[in-house]
């Protein structure tokens, strides 16, 4: 014979209903696009005077979780990779092998991504203008 325990039921279902869930993380990006200027000595020729590195402030809501950040460009230096809970990095502007060549215009997307963040990933436009 079965016995039936109606307290225990309405226990089980009151520890189930009663763990809330989680806050979403949410991240938060400053500022949402970069500009710089540069001034180009010539097709093949050096950087001669460009934009500040300008920084970047990653904030979260509701945590802290490891976040990554990325460039698509190889003319465009990041200070970090990454980091945990809020923080910040730089953005700055380099010609490695003269990648920058005869262009006068140039785009590239900064990515921040993480694991736990609802709604990543963050992206960043970046212009760079060449005279």
């Amino acid at each position: 014979m079965k016995r039936f325990i109606p307290g225990l039921v309405l226990l089980i279902g009151f520890l189930a209903a009663s763990s809330p869930a989680a806050d979403p993380v949410v991240g938060t990006v400053t500022p949402t696009s970069l500009q710089f200027a540069a001034i180009k000595a010539g097709a093949a020729g050096a950087i001669t005077s460009v934009t500040a590195a300008q920084t970047v402030s990653v904030t979260f809501s509701g945590g802290s979780p490891d976040w990554a950040v990325s460039s698509n460009q190889t003319w465009l230096e990041l200070s970090a990779l990454g980091g945990v809970g809020a923080g910040s990095f730089t953005a700055s502007i380099a010609n490695p092998s003269n990648v920058i060549g005869a262009s006068t215009s140039l785009s590239a997307t900064i990515t921040i991504s993480g694991s736990g963040i609802s709604n990543a990933p963050r992206t960043i436009a970046v212009t760079l203008t060449i005279d």
